[in-house]
Formats: structure tokens, sequence, C-alpha cells
């Protein structure tokens, strides 16, 4: 599916640059924002052009590597489409709002939260919708809708109260950092190889094993199961794809689920998408079988071969 925002070709050298390390991203950025100033500045650019859409998506991937605000500021419009808006709240939407607020306190903090999770909930409708038609399907305003989203995230995670390190306020990060795999791998479709799902990994392991993870799996079962998915296909070919595998398994299995399609009946009210057990997830799906001592039953499907699924078609080895 075309998301209206850089290509492939276009994106993927800089993805590289911008993935490696923070030392290495703060020095691209600040020549970045040098350069965008002697042009008078983001606002100088036009809206919704390739420069600007480039501009403002590497920037918040380098506030995602870095930890910090993005420097750039985006030009919201009255008429911009909120996917957040589509619909109304699933009543798993609303339990989970109603939950966490409950369990934290912070009524706010807990509806953006929820908000951010239907707006990523109604665009990966939206792509699994199109995924499986035989053409191309444009969608001009993919990319802004997701980069806000995206910002949106990253001002949760580095926001003083979620930074606080109370450990009732963890699954907030947890979640957050999940957000980021799936915005990137799932909605942006950057390749598997990036240095960037290395660093991601780490961090959300971090955290995973500084909390009590049977309370919060038992607090909100759906969602700890999707941000462990998240983890685990976000770290194929990193040092931590097999401590994923196995923290997912044994999750898995206290929660009675063998096999991919009970766990996409699973998470099918929460999020789910069959982008998730395409060829290029076998090593993941691969490895949970393997923790949990089955043969098959992880079975990947391959989508509609057009442009907008190839990097999700191709083996593991080849999704560069």
């Amino acid at each position: 599916m075309a998301t209206g925002g850089p290509s492939r070709e276009t994106t993927s050298p800089s993805s590289n640059n911008l993935a490696a390390n923070a030392p290495g991203v703060k020095v691209h950025m600040d020549g970045l924002e040098a350069l965008i100033k002697t042009r008078g500045g983001i606002q100088a650019l036009l809206v919704h052009s390739l420069t600007r859409k480039f501009v403002t998506w590497a920037d918040v991937l380098a506030a995602n590597v870095m930890e910090t605000q993005p420097r750039f500021k985006l030009h919201i419009q009255d008429d911009e489409e909120r996917p957040e808006d589509w619909g109304l709240y699933s009543s798993l939407a609303m339990l989970y709002e109603a939950k966490l607020f409950h369990l934290t306190g912070l009524q706010d903090l807990s509806r953006e939260t929820m908000r951010v999770y239907w707006a990523i909930h109604n665009l990966s409708s939206l792509k699994d919708s199109a995924i499986h038609l035989t053409r191309k399907v444009e969608f001009p305003s993919w990319s802004d809708m997701v980069e806000r989203i995206e910002r949106r995230v990253v001002a949760l995670l580095l926001s003083e109260v979620v930074r606080s390190g109370k450990p009732r306020l963890s699954i907030f990060i947890l979640f957050a950092n999940a957000i980021i795999f799936h915005i990137n791998m799932f909605m942006r479709d950057l390749p598997r190889v990036l240095p960037l799902y290395n660093l991601l990994s780490g961090r959300l392991r971090v955290n995973l094993e500084s909390v009590d993870l049977v309370y919060l799996h038992k607090e909100y079962p759906e969602m700890v199961l999707w941000i462990l998915l998240m983890g685990g296909l976000g770290s194929s070919g990193t040092p931590n794809s097999l401590w994923y595998a196995k923290l997912f398994a044994e999750i898995c299995i206290s929660s009675g689920l063998r096999g991919g399609n009970a766990i996409s009946h699973a998470l099918a009210g929460f999020l789910w998408t069959e982008l998730y057990r395409t060829p290029v997830t076998i090593g993941f799906w691969s490895d949970v079988a393997r923790a949990q001592g089955i043969e098959g039953g992880y079975d990947v499907r391959k989508l509609t071969a057009h442009v907008s699924v190839a990097v999700f078609n191709a083996p593991p080895d080849m999704s560069e």
C-alpha cells in the first residue's frame, strides 16, 4: 500500500544513518536542523511536500533513538484526518481506559494512551483492508497520520510522570515502546535489518526485566501479550530474539495459547493484523514453536504479491 511518504529507495540510506547510535544521530540532526534554518525553517517547506515529509519523519525517528523531543513542530490543519475519532471505542478499549485510570490514577494519561491505541487500531484495520487487493492503493494522508501518532507516543514516553519510575506506570512505557515497533515495522514498512530494531528491542527488554510481568499480564492480558509480540517480531536478527521468543512462549502457555490461530483469536479484539505472520516473520514464530516444544501450528501466509507487501513476503534474510 502506498503510504504517501518517502519511498523505500529514498529512505533506506537515511534510515541506516539515523538508526546507528545516539551520538551519530545527534550529529546528523544538528546538520539537518542547520540546513533547514538556511531555508527559512520548517514552515517554509510546502505542507505535504516530499521534502517536508522526509525532514519531519527523520526528526521523529531521531527522537526515538535519542529519547528526546522532536526538533521540528508539525503544522496540523483543522481538517486533518484523526483516526482516533473513527468510530466508537470497542468494549475492550473502554475497559482498558477504565482499568488504566483505576490502576494508575492518571485519567488524562490513560485517555491519551487509549486514543493513541484506537488510532493505531483503526489505521491497521485500514491497511489490512488494502493488502489483499491486487493493485496498489493510494492513501496520500497516511504518512501524516502515522507521524502525528508517533509524535504523541514520544511525548507520552518523555512525560515527567511516566519517567518517574513508579512501578504502576510501567505499562505506559511498555505499551508506548511496542507502538513504536508496530509503527516502524507494519505501518512504515521499514526493513528489519536496521540497527534501530536492535536498539529498540534492547530498550524494551530492559523495561520488561524490571517489572512484575505476571501482575501486568493479569491486569492487562491482551495488551501485555501484544507488547511481547511486538518485541519478539522486532527483535528478529538481534541478540534478543531468543529471549523474546521464550518469554512470549511462556506467556502463551500460561494463557493456554498454542499455535498462530489461537494467538490471532486472542488478540483479534485488541490489535491483530495478518502482517504479523507473513514470511518475513517466520524466524520468530519458529523460535516460539521450539520454545513451546511443538512442531507446526505457526505457519506464515504469503500476501497478494504486489509492491505494497513485498517487504513482508520476502524471506527474513532478504528484507533489506
